[in-house]
């Protein structure tokens, strides 16, 4: 098979040459490509860490089809279901390898306030907060990752479910760092999950939570697709414990005010302090203030390491190769 040719059909399908080879194993040499038995350690390589299921050709050229995946996409109008395959693909390799570095899978709860209990009872914290479902999720057999290499110019999600062989996993890849921000997602996408909205063999992606705007602001619109809005409405019931947030009566631009008000509602209803802010940002705009009351917040802007840090410290990476887990790692940024 020739190098050449291996590496344009990659190509042309969102995969460049230069991502192909960071993700190949250290021991991978090109010319392998050129005998029987290299060709086909290559296309298996190919199917486990870029998703793609590859045959070859009667005259021995590399060909990519479709799998048996089930894959539905919740995106932005301007962007067609295509626009996120290779993410769609990378992000299904990387749950075939989790699988096998988290617990066998037990089912959560799947009412939103009885996961809240749950949770602040295997925490031993008194609200929902990005550390404590990071927790839960894995204890329970749901590895999260964060999905931060991607090839140049592909589209990201914000987060992404992917049920294999009975087996979830979730990957977040949303770059905002603000912990209560990647909460919102990871109980988004497990709410995907509890609900019944991603069955086995099938991956969801969303590719941008919007309705994370409307869904804070409480005015979830029509236009809102229903498992959406089911999953916002759980997210938020998880979170907040069906607790009303009101904010007319703050100042604006007193981010000290915010803040005071954000830690005397966290102890007297139980929810995250950084999220209530989020919501006094998104149902203001006035983001500035938001912002600066956050930072009131210890390791508040400290989100995609803290997904990181549970990563390290819950995975059985024992139970997989060095190779894999290297690859786990390259995909995650580290």
């Amino acid at each position: 098979m020739s190098v050449g040719d291996a590496y344009e059909l990659l190509k042309s399908n969102g995969y460049p040459r230069t991502f192909v080879q960071k993700l190949l194993p250290e021991w991978w040499d090109n010319s392998l490509l050129k005998t029987s038995s290299g060709a086909l350690q290559f296309a298996l390589i190919i199917k486990q860490r870029l998703g793609l299921e590859v045959y070859f050709s009667e005259e021995g050229s590399l060909c990519l089809t479709e799998d048996h995946f089930t894959a539905r996409f919740k995106h932005r109008k301007n962007t067609h279901q295509d626009e996120l395959s290779v993410v769609k693909n990378i992000g299904k390799a990387a749950a075939s390898i989790a699988n096998h570095i988290a617990p066998e899978y037990s089912k959560l709860p799947n009412t939103p306030i009885e996961l809240r209990k749950h949770i602040m009872q295997k925490t031993n914290c008194t609200d929902v907060n990005l550390e404590g479902l990071l927790e839960v999720c894995w204890s329970h057999g749901i590895p999260v990752l964060f999905l931060e290499t991607l090839p140049r110019g592909a589209k990201r999600m914000t987060g992404m479910i992917v049920n294999h062989n009975g087996r979830p996993s979730i990957l977040l890849g949303f770059r905002h760092n603000h912990k209560a921000r990647q909460l919102f997602v990871l109980a988004h996408e497990l709410a995907h999950l509890l609900l019944g909205h991603v069955n086995d063999e099938t991956l969801l992606i969303d590719e941008d939570l919007d309705s994370e705007v409307e869904t804070l602001n409480e005015e979830i619109e029509t236009t809102l697709d229903s498992e959406e809005a089911e999953a916002d409405k759980f997210a938020l019931d998880l979170i907040r414990g069906r607790h009303e947030l009101s904010f007319a009566h703050l100042n604006p631009d007193q981010p000290t005010e915010l803040a005071v008000f954000a830690m005397q509602e966290s102890e007297q209803h139980g929810i995250d302090p950084g999220h209530i802010i989020a919501s006094y940002a998104f149902e203001t705009m006035d983001w500035p203030t938001a912002n600066t009351a956050m930072n009131f917040f210890e390791n508040s802007g400290e989100a995609i390491n803290c997904i990181k840090s549970v990563f390290s410290e819950k995975a059985l990476l024992e139970n997989i190769s060095e190779e894999a887990q290297s690859y786990l790692h390259m995909l995650q940024g580290s």
